[in-house]
């Protein structure tokens, strides 16, 4: 089973864009990387692999930044960024959630979500609204019907294994998005067979080749899965990509300013730095700055 991949495509008879990917690889670097437990390891796999799913709504050098503000409960601000080739980073709020309690403790009755979609650093376009799914995938499903007014249904899957080398056994998730011509009633019958165990089981069964498992999700939701109907293509698969280099790191060190620049290399002989999205530390020099 390849550990990442992503299916985007259209039902055509139903006027439905589509997008299936299989994270395995992005949510165990994303755990790993950020030390999640067991609870916060969950949120986190929602959130990377909800981002993965939306990169196909991206163009060019078009990014994606996605910040959910559970500000009513113990999981605090989360953040992930995409761009259209998958590459997917995220900023954890509590990575600390086991034993904090139930649904309501750890997300609130209510939280906050913005999204911004950027390129070459201009923002093209912002929303925000409310949001109460307790949720990452389906907090952005609500965002974009309230906000862009676009039907969506996102959900997720993910088997954890007891292996903290590989905590992630498998991780999936699947993307339905209303087109223009789409029969909104429909859709909210598709939408409802998205909540069935037997989706949900299907969905996070990693031993099914990926052609096999899209025909019979698409048949568990009443879709036609048939070559004229069911068109699809292969992207690159979802990783965990940060961006951050010396350079923008010494970027950010600069506004500290002369004055505590130099008074921080005369106490300490050196600036140290982590990036906070895929903890790699930097050491910088006098001169380097």
């Amino acid at each position: 089973m390849a550990n990442g991949m992503l299916v985007r495509g259209v039902f055509r008879r139903e006027a439905l864009r589509f997008a299936y990917a299989e994270t395995t690889e992005l949510c165990r670097d994303g755990v790993l990387i950020h030390d999640a437990d067991p609870v916060s390891a969950e949120v986190l796999c929602e959130l990377l692999t909800s981002a993965a799913l939306v990169s196909v709504l991206l163009d060019g050098e078009e990014k994606y930044s996605v910040a959910l503000d559970y500000h009513e409960g113990k999981a605090g601000k989360w953040l992930a960024d995409t761009d259209r080739f998958a590459r997917v980073r995220a900023l954890p709020g509590n990575t600390r959630l086991a034993g904090e309690g139930d649904r309501d403790a750890v997300f609130g009755q209510t939280a906050g979500i913005r999204v911004l979609k950027f390129a070459a650093g201009k923002i093209l376009n912002s929303g925000e609204c409310d949001v109460s799914m307790a949720s990452p995938a389906q907090d952005l499903a609500m965002f974009f019907c309230r906000s862009d007014q676009v039907e969506t249904e996102i959900r997720c899957a993910q088997v954890f294994a007891p292996d903290p080398a590989g905590p992630v056994r498998f991780a999936c998730g699947m993307m339905l998005q209303a087109l223009p011509d789409c029969d909104l009633a429909a859709f909210g019958q598709v939408r409802d067979r998205c909540e069935t165990p037997e989706f949900h089981a299907l969905l996070a069964d990693g031993a099914m080749p990926a052609g096999r498992k899209l025909c019979g999700l698409a048949g568990l939701i009443g879709l036609s899965g048939s070559p004229e109907n069911f068109h699809r293509e292969t992207e690159a698969g979802p990783v965990y990509h940060c961006g951050c280099t010396p350079e923008t790191m010494k970027r950010a060190l600069l506004t500290l300013g002369r004055d505590d620049l130099e008074k921080l290399f005369e106490e300490r002989g050196e600036a140290r730095m982590e990036c906070r999205f895929c903890r790699r530390k930097y050491v910088f020099k006098p001169g380097e700055v």
